[in-house]
């Protein structure tokens, strides 16, 4: 999951992709079994997590910009890997 900083309390936006079945998908109970696992654990932070369904490229680029607090699911890479580590040192 690529995360941004926001605090808890508050609504934050997270993107995940359709097509991914069973991890994630609109037509899944719960939007599938990775989306029910990610939205219990920002509700057990504190968080309200509103959950959309789009690309998963668009879903990358929302949360490189700060747009989203974060995207799930994804693979990891060194490229992620070191874009991801960037971002936290630079405080996006």
């Amino acid at each position: 999951m690529f995360v941004n900083n926001f605090e808890a309390g508050q609504s934050v936006r997270l993107v995940t992709g359709n097509d991914y079945k069973p991890f994630t998908d609109q037509s899944l109970p719960q939007g599938g079994m990775i989306t029910a696992i990610v939205n219990q654990i920002f509700i057990k932070m504190g968080y309200i997590p509103e959950i959309e369904f789009l690309s998963l490229s668009r879903g990358y680029s929302l949360s490189s910009r700060g747009a989203v607090l974060g995207t799930f699911p994804y693979v990891k890479t060194p490229e992620r890997l070191a874009e991801i580590t960037n971002q936290y040192i630079q405080g996006r």
